[in-house]
């Protein structure tokens, strides 16, 4: 088999594994992502490697954790030379919501519909999502790219490698982790298995990678970028206390909604707040959540309110992110 020919089977194997996986339902904290870890446990445990080695593959509940989920981890240990470095894939299988999709929630998980549906023409689209749905070469749907193509890879490299652990220098990690769209449970309590394997076979963890999407860094933005390293995420929150006063005497009392504002104004998309590190910068803090916590309407201002900002990290430090965001609070708000 050339190159060419081999290169069109890996797309095909990988673009049925993308649509296998589109295909199940697994919204984070709800039974789907029950279902998709045994579905991926159930596949792996299927090839004849994990019949001969059962103890290199596992389906692992999380812990301290409210809802019933699972993650799958395996490996498969080179058989070309003995070597302890062992690579990490890891990959997550919830996904958020499908709220936005509106009333075509139906086709959410179903992207060869979608697909037709968006190419009917009954949805007004971007020119740019137009072209791509009318060329048949693009996927829609919910997970898609985020990340279970990504996944879809990382099946495929440890499926490949435990058909042919003769080509396999070191060793191959599957980490297929649930929970990454809320409270991490997934990779926090993936740990204590992982720990678990270096310890048993003598595991020197090389390297993780992590195939989750990348974006343009620009319009018109041809490249596909790999990034080495990691970034830092963190959720600076603030939370107002105002005093309740009526709309018609709004002197009398402090709205937090404004000051709220006066936070999102100084800390959205400002430059200031962009940490860099050997030539890379993050992108801006943005608001992610704003509100007051007024249950009902009434004509009385809010009592307290609150917002968080996502907020990226280089080489900056938790302490040295809310220091700068505490100066901003006291040199620039209008209220003392």
């Amino acid at each position: 088999m050339n190159a060419d020919s081999r290169l069109f089977e890996c797309r095909e194997e990988i673009l049925s594994l993308t649509m296998w996986l589109a295909n199940v339902n697994s919204i984070v904290n709800t039974e789907g992502e029950k279902v998709i870890a045994h579905a991926i446990h159930t596949h792996l445990a299927s090839l004849d490697y994990f019949r001969n080695y059962p103890s290199h593959l596992a389906i692992v509940q999380t812990e301290d954790d409210e809802s019933e989920r699972y993650n799958v981890l395996a490996f498969v240990k080179g058989e070309k030379t003995q070597n302890k470095r062992t690579v990490i894939l890891m990959g997550h299988m919830d996904t958020v919501g499908i709220d936005d999709f509106n009333q075509e929630q139906k086709y959410a998980f179903s992207p060869e519909e979608w697909l037709q549906f968006l190419q009917s023409g009954k949805l007004e689209l971007p020119a740019e999502v137009q072209k791509h749905a009318a060329s048949g070469k693009w996927l829609f749907g919910r997970g898609m790219l985020d990340m279970k193509s990504g996944l879809a890879a990382n099946l495929f490299l440890l499926s490949h490698y435990a058909q042919h652990p003769e080509e396999l220098e070191g060793n191959l990690l599957l980490l297929a982790e649930c929970d990454e769209e809320d409270g991490s449970h997934g990779v926090l309590s993936a740990l204590k298995t992982l720990k678990q394997w270096k310890k048993e076979h003598d595991f020197q963890y090389a390297a993780v990678i992590n195939s989750d999407f990348v974006a343009p860094l620009h319009n018109g933005d041809a490249n596909r970028y790999v990034y080495k390293g990691t970034v830092g995420k963190l959720l600076p929150s603030f939370f107002v206390t105002g005093a309740e006063t009526h709309v018609g005497a709004p002197f009398e009392g402090i709205d937090p909604n404004f000051i709220i504002a006066e936070l999102t104004k100084q800390i959205c998309y400002n430059p200031e707040l962009v940490n860099e590190a050997l030539g890379e910068t993050t992108k801006p803090p943005v608001s992610l959540k704003q509100v007051d916590l007024k249950p009902v309407y009434t004509v009385q201002t809010a009592l307290s309110a609150f917002a968080y900002y996502n907020f990226f990290t280089h080489s900056w430090t938790p302490e040295e992110v809310l220091s700068k965001l505490k100066k901003k609070q006291k040199s620039r708000l209008p209220i003392a």
